[in-house]
């Protein structure tokens, strides 16, 4: 106020109206107008300015009513404290200046401010419920209803407890960007300079005698080839017919790697790290991909994977299989094969979903991948393809355009314990999920893929029921086979984002053949199409 002679109002949320309010000697000012309130500043005999918020009935309401915003916990009156509201019936008579709080009372389902006696003015009622005091005007339009296909939103990830933002509109924007080369199809059968082929040098720097590839130049930070603690002097692949498993010649962990020393800062702190590392080729054909093998041979490749998880997790927390499929992915070889990694510690991953997948269950008494399979399998609206065993679906909270996650039905820890029947139904399911990969754009689809079971090692003791074996599929292409998704920039910084909703992707997934395209072109080309 200025001298008494009324208030200078601010606009308010749009629907304020700026003016100077008189008034009288005791009587209260009106400090702020809305379409849905006002504020009056009651004058107390000590002349303190105290702002009450009453409803304003005389205006019309807004055109779009949108829920209050959450009231706030501090009184108006500094002396006071909020109280509840007896049953009594509503009554706005006049009070004196000096009504006790205790009497000041209101039936509304509104939280109640007590007023102090000094803030009571003739003409106040009795009790003033919290009125929002910014209002939409009349003349704002109205939001649209929300559609997650349409409309930006984002997901929680319970497995990672992290959220993903949903952009599905993105997915229209023109690309400039950069293109990929698609995968080549020129892939010899056998190829005597690839170290993974049967009856080749391996890659530890030597090869076949007579081969017209020098031997590369080693890094000066590569110790010496003649030291056999580091690389064995000429190993040379058998002529394997199957799968075929080898230590890795580079490994990035080995088994008697020294710890290192203690940390004197908490900012600096280092751990030991041992394991094994192997290579497993899943055929002996380089231009032989999963999704182009026979159920049994996917079914080797399979129970080499379950011997593997059981014969290093005896020693080892955590045994990690995965495959890196296409250049685009980072593999440097084009003969199909994946790698098996053991370590002495649980990594992050492994850390994280097992913290994520114990506290569920504890809160919810069930495993949660387990629940999520069956809410899956019921609505349908993310499967991929399922069988009497497994399931695949585009989980709820992908990150990756086409990422998909493979589940069994039956609570499973690990791979070494499933059954037979469930063996052959797992090596089925895959076949159809890959073909469908590669039929998306005709493509060898690239990809990273891994298993996660429960912990081993010094764990197979414990209580690992929260834990449901699972597979990732993180395919990284978007629009085409040339068009990648990227995680940069804002997924760098901030969160995870995708440009097409799970339920979008699934249902592209879903419809497309379960033959593959170059078996399509073979059967074509046969009968002269």
């Amino acid at each position: 106020s200025r001298r008494g002679t009324g208030v200078q109002c601010q606009r308010y949320g749009g629907g304020a109206r700026r003016g100077r309010a008189r008034s009288t000697r005791g009587s209260p000012r009106i400090l702020l107008v809305s379409p849905r309130s006002l504020i009056v500043c009651p004058v107390s005999p000590r002349r303190s300015l105290v702002p009450l918020c009453a409803p304003l009935v005389s205006l019309p309401p807004p055109r779009v009513s949108l829920p209050p915003p959450r009231p706030t916990r501090v009184p108006l009156c500094p002396t006071s404290a909020p109280r509840a509201c007896p049953s009594a019936p509503h009554s706005c008579s006049p009070t004196s200046p000096r009504v006790p709080p205790t009497s000041l009372s209101c039936p509304l389902s509104s939280p109640l401010v007590p007023l102090h006696p000094a803030c009571v003015t003739l003409h106040t009622p009795k009790c003033i419920p919290r009125t929002p005091l910014v209002s939409l005007s009349p003349w704002v339009t109205p939001r649209p209803p929300a559609r997650p296909a349409e409309h930006q939103h984002c997901r929680h990830n319970p497995l990672r407890d992290e959220w993903v933002l949903v952009s599905a509109h993105r997915v229209r924007r023109p690309w400039r960007g950069q293109l990929e080369q698609p995968p080549t199809e020129d892939v010899p059968r056998w190829d005597p300079a690839n170290p993974l082929c049967p009856g080749a040098t391996r890659a530890n720097g030597e090869v076949l005698p007579g081969t017209p590839t020098p031997a590369p130049r080693p890094l000066p930070c590569v110790p010496p080839r003649c030291d056999p603690n580091f690389f064995p002097l000429l190993q040379v692949n058998p002529h394997y017919e199957g799968t075929f498993v080898f230590p890795n010649d580079f490994p990035a962990l080995q088994p008697d790697s020294p710890a290192p020393g203690d940390s004197d800062h908490p900012l600096f702190q280092a751990a030991a790290a041992r394991g094994v590392c192997k290579v497993m080729c899943f055929h002996p054909w380089s231009d032989l991909t999963l999704p182009l093998m026979s159920l049994a041979e996917i079914r080797a490749v399979i129970d080499a994977w379950a011997e593997l998880a059981a014969e290093l997790g005896a020693s080892y927390p955590w045994v990690q299989i995965f495959e890196n499929k296409g250049e685009m992915m980072g593999c440097s070889n084009p003969h199909p094969h994946c790698q098996v990694w053991a370590s002495s510690f649980l990594p992050n991953e492994a850390r994280l979903e097992e913290r994520t997948q114990r506290q569920y269950r504890e809160r919810h008494s069930v495993p949660m991948l387990l629940e999520y399979a069956e809410q899956e399998a019921r609505r349908k609206e993310r499967l991929v393809v399922e069988n009497e065993d497994w399931l695949v679906v585009v989980p709820y909270w992908a990150t990756w355009p086409f990422q998909t996650l493979l589940l069994p039905r039956r609570h499973v820890l690990r791979l070494q314990d499933l059954r037979d029947s469930e063996r052959d139904s797992l090596a089925s399911i895959m076949q159809r999920l890959l073909i469908k990969y590669d039929n998306l754009f005709q493509v060898s689809f690239p990809y990273s893929m891994g298993w996660h079971g429960a912990p081993t090692g010094p764990h197979l003791q414990e209580d690992c029921r929260h834990w449901q074996l699972h597979a990732h599929y993180y395919p990284p292409l978007l629009r085409s086979a040339t068009v990648r998704k990227f995680m940069v920039g804002y997924e760098m910084l901030a969160q995870a984002q995708r440009d097409l909703t799970p339920e979008q992707a699934a249902e592209r997934l879903r419809s497309l053949p379960e033959v593959h395209y170059k078996q399509r072109r073979r059967d074509g080309e046969e009968c002269g199409v």
